[in-house]
Order: structure tokens, then sequence, then C-alpha cells
């Protein structure tokens, strides 16, 4: 068990505006990763993320819009190709104070990724549900405490905990995921 268990695994929503704007375009967001075909989307660059015995292996895809994240890696998204595939979502995202990184975040069915820390503790995610089929069998897990996603809803979790996500369903999963600088809303750097 964490030792800090004042730090929240998933803040108060009050705190991020934007998570109230996001979900006001969920129609016109799902209406642009509609048309994407699957050939948009990439594997996560570090498929031992998902490789696990009985589940789906490489279950984890993305269509980046913003990265900066993995400066390395960023000849695996030509972000202005996919920024001008969902323009609506490239303009939303550009105006959201404090995001570092976007794209949508595909889970394929019988997919886990298992457990694991974020890269940066100055950083927030937020996820809002775009596809989500089967919510009761799509878990966010974050030191022990989980949310499921459902269409149309958004939320902020702390990264800097251990966490793991599930797509236990028959479906595809997907997720417009954000990085956010923790400063931009008025939080310090997690403890490293």
């Amino acid at each position: 068990m964490n030792s800090q268990p004042s730090r929240p695994r998933f803040p108060d929503r009050a705190s991020f505006p934007f998570l109230e704007d996001i979900e006001a375009a969920h129609a016109d967001i799902k209406a642009e990763v509609m048309r994407l075909t699957p050939e948009d989307f990439r594997p996560w660059p570090e498929p031992a993320a998902t490789d696990a015995p009985g589940r789906t292996p490489v279950g984890w895809w993305m269509f980046a819009l913003k990265e900066s994240h993995f400066p390395g890696m960023s000849y695996l998204w030509d972000q202005d190709r996919n920024r001008s595939l969902c323009p609506i979502t490239s303009e939303i995202v550009e105006s959201i104070p404090g995001v570092t990184d976007a794209g949508f975040s595909a889970l394929l069915p019988n997919t886990w990724i298992k457990p694991h820390v974020g890269l940066e503790n100055h950083l927030f995610r937020a996820h809002l549900g775009i596809i989500v089929p089967e919510p009761e069998l799509c878990v966010l897990e974050v030191d022990g405490e989980q949310k499921r996603w459902s269409e149309g809803e958004a939320f902020v979790f702390d990264d800097t905990f251990i966490h793991e996500a599930f797509n236990d369903g028959q479906a595809i999963r997907i997720v417009l995921m954000l990085c956010v600088s923790r400063a931009a809303y008025g939080f310090a750097d997690s403890p490293a």
C-alpha cells in the first residue's frame, strides 16, 4: 500500500475545467475517430507492455496528435498528417492549458497493459472515453483504485502511482489520452 494516502489517485475533476469542454465535444471527436482506419494507428512502442500469456499480443495502439514524451520515437507518428485528419480534436487539444501529449489510445479486445508507472512526475493523465462498447469490462486500476471508462466521460489520474489497464471485452476501446502539466492546474510535482 502506498505510504501517501492523502495524494489522490484520481484528483477532483473540479480542478480541471477542460474536462467539461472535452466531454461537450465528445460527439465531434468520436466522428473524427470513426473516420480513421486501423492503419492510421501504430502499436505502442513498448510491445512488452501487453505481452502476457492468454492475452492479445501487441494489443495497445496509438494515434498521436501531439507527442513530446518519446522524442526518439516521433518517427512512429506523422503528427502533421494526424492533426489534418482530426482538425476538431487537434484544435481542442491545443486550447487546453498545459497539454504536452495527446492522442487516441486503443486497447484491442482481451488486452492487459501490465502494471507500470508514469515516466515524469510533473504530469497528470486525462482520459475521455470515445468508444467504450463494454464499459463493465474496460478498467483502469491506479494503486488498487479502479475506474471504468464510459463514452463521453472524462477523468484525470496520477500515473506516478502504479497502474494497469484491461479490456476484457470483445470490442476495441478507444480513449482520448492527454498528458497535462500539474503546474498548469496548481499542483506540485509528485514525489519521486
